[in-house]
């Protein structure tokens, strides 16, 4: 009973403690947020080679492209960071004679 008694007497005064001090002071309060670009950084660059056999040619572009893309893929780059062209074949000439001469098929 006493407890009770001492409870009613005591909860009115923190009732009306109203919980700010009585000295000058001073309330900070607030919130920041900040947006930044991913990192990103481009490489272009290109696999070419010349040989007379245009199918030997191809094939070797295939290998570098192949090794290439495991290497990308190794540093944990995903496939839509990746954009690549289609292999493009052509007949290449020299035009340091006074006719011109075939040296092969160019594939990039």
């Amino acid at each position: 009973m006493r407890k009770l008694i001492l409870l009613l007497f005591i909860l009115p005064a923190i009732g009306c403690a109203d919980g700010l001090p009585t000295t000058p002071y001073i309330y900070v309060q607030g919130s920041a947020s900040a947006t930044v670009a991913p990192d990103m950084l481009t490489i272009d660059f290109v696999l070419s080679e010349t040989n007379m056999d245009q199918t030997k040619a191809k094939l070797t572009i295939s290998e570098r492209s192949s090794t290439v893309f495991k290497m990308l893929k190794e540093l944990g780059l995903v496939n839509s960071a990746v954009t690549s062209y289609a292999i493009r074949s052509r007949a290449k000439f020299d035009y340091r004679s006074s006719a011109r001469e075939f040296t092969g098929y160019l594939v990039q």
